[in-house]
């Protein structure tokens, strides 16, 4: 069994609170990287060179900014809903 270096092992954690337990596919998506080679990461096969994690802070800055936008837009939907 592959030893998981430590980057690898706290992106998975905070990546794992973020999205869940299927975290690998919706990270992958949100990050711009093929899930297989997130799963690589995972596990130990890959280390996590310096531009996967310029990835991953660009995905993760653009998902904590929608999830920002996301009671602004809610709030539209309801107001115009009661329309």
């Amino acid at each position: 069994m592959r030893r998981i270096d430590y980057k690898a092992q706290q992106i998975c954690e905070i990546v794992r609170k973020l999205y869940g337990n299927n975290w690998q596919s919706a990270f992958a998506r949100a990050v711009d990287l093929s899930r297989p080679y997130i799963n690589f990461i995972a596990t130990g096969h890959r280390p996590v060179a310096d531009n996967v994690i310029e990835a991953i802070g660009k995905g993760l800055l653009a998902e904590a900014t929608r999830l920002r936008r996301r009671p602004a837009e809610f709030n539209a939907a309801a107001e115009s809903f009661g329309e």
